[in-house]
């Protein structure tokens, strides 16, 4: 066909070439604006998770590769200081179970922008949040959450964003990593003065617990009792859940160990790290309701016993290397959604592995031939 028009009279052959020029930017055009931005890598069906592919066609996503990413500007400088109007908070709210599409989600909040962007109107407020919330198989736990914790953190006039990140099968979950990832790569995306990583399943009841980062060397965590342990803490160095980091304290840290490929024994770790660090760990009111938090029902993974040795080999030494500074991960995908942003990364266990003692790999290896038996 192109070669019909160019062969033809000049005036047409001018007028044809408009036409393509447009219908390729249209196509351009029509890609950019989809509903969801994706920078992709080496996508294929089998290796984007069910969370993508709920929502878009598979060969779409094939077929757009983009570099472009959403650069988050900072609020206008005029506007005055955003400040809390407590009369707006309702207190502890019973945790609302229902799971509901992503679509019906994102027209319960138009205000959010693309990425899962949150801002106040009409003030500047004190602080930009990036929520971390490592991700794998947990789809109705990812509604739920958004359904309960976005108002809650609307009514706090927050400025925050969310961030999901996933990794893809071929390894063991690694939470730790998971969190270490979500830091480096939303750091790429807006200059956050805060970092709070929230696990999927774990909802705060009371939006009186401003989600804030402490100060100085005052790490915040933000969690006084779980309902499954009859809203205790199950231990006094307890901190998982949700806690929030500065950049600054979180590198003084060198975030989460990357060594912790089953569950237990990471938040321990990084509890030790900020106490080798001279740092405290600060929470909400202990006598009240605030620091409340609501874990969702799910089956647990059998803890494995050789974590232990993992936590008692770590120093100050180890713990300088082993972090932040250390990772090793690939970008699959980056989804830039209406209610969050969404990163797909894969690790390679064995390779992460290599750098712990090979005694504790030994024990790691017995412990994978054992569970793969039964």
């Amino acid at each position: 066909m192109f070669r019909y028009i160019l062969k033809r009279s000049s005036p047409f052959r001018g007028a044809g070439l408009i036409l393509v020029t447009f219908g390729i930017v249209l196509i351009v055009k029509g890609l950019y604006y989809s509903n969801t931005h994706m920078r992709s890598y080496d996508v294929v069906q089998k290796n984007v998770s069910n969370l993508l592919l709920g929502d878009i066609n598979i060969r779409a996503q094939t077929n757009y590769t983009s570099s472009t990413t959403i650069r988050q500007e900072r609020h206008d400088p005029i506007l005055p200081v955003c400040e809390i109007d407590h009369k707006a908070l309702k207190g502890r709210e019973q945790i609302t179970l229902t799971s509901q599409s992503l679509i019906s989600l994102e027209s319960m909040f138009p205000e959010s922008h693309v990425g899962g962007r949150f801002q106040p109107k009409g003030c500047k407020p004190k602080s930009r949040i990036a929520i971390i919330i490592p991700f794998r198989d947990r789809e109705i736990h990812l509604k739920i959450y958004l359904s309960n914790v976005i108002p809650k953190l609307r009514r706090q006039n927050a400025d925050f964003t969310i961030y999901v990140v996933e990794q893809a099968p071929g390894s063991h979950f690694n939470r730790g990593m998971m969190r270490n990832v979500g830091f480096v790569e939303a750091s790429k995306i807006a200059d956050y003065d805060c970092f709070i990583f929230n696990d999927v399943d774990s909802i705060f009841e009371d939006d009186r617990n401003i989600f804030r980062c402490g100060r100085d060397n005052s790490v915040r965590h933000l969690v006084t009792g779980v309902d499954v342990f009859d809203y205790k803490l199950k231990y006094s160095i307890l901190v998982g859940g949700i806690i929030a980091f500065t950049p600054a304290q979180f590198r003084k840290v060198n975030g989460y160990s990357n060594f912790y490929f089953d569950w237990g024994a990471e938040d321990d770790d990084i509890y030790y790290r900020t106490e080798r660090e001279n740092m405290v760990i600060e929470r909400p009111e202990k006598n009240s309701t605030i620091g409340f938090m609501s874990t969702l029902k799910h089956t647990r993974d059998p803890e494995a016993q050789y974590r232990f040795n993992i936590l008692h080999s770590r120093t100050n030494e180890t713990s300088h290397n082993d972090g932040v500074n250390s990772l090793k991960y690939t970008v699959k995908m980056v989804s830039h959604k209406k209610l969050f942003t969404w990163i797909y990364v894969s690790v390679d266990e064995d390779e992460v592995l290599k750098g712990l003692d090979i005694r504790i790999r030994r024990k790691i290896a017995a412990y994978r031939a054992k569970t793969k038996k039964t």
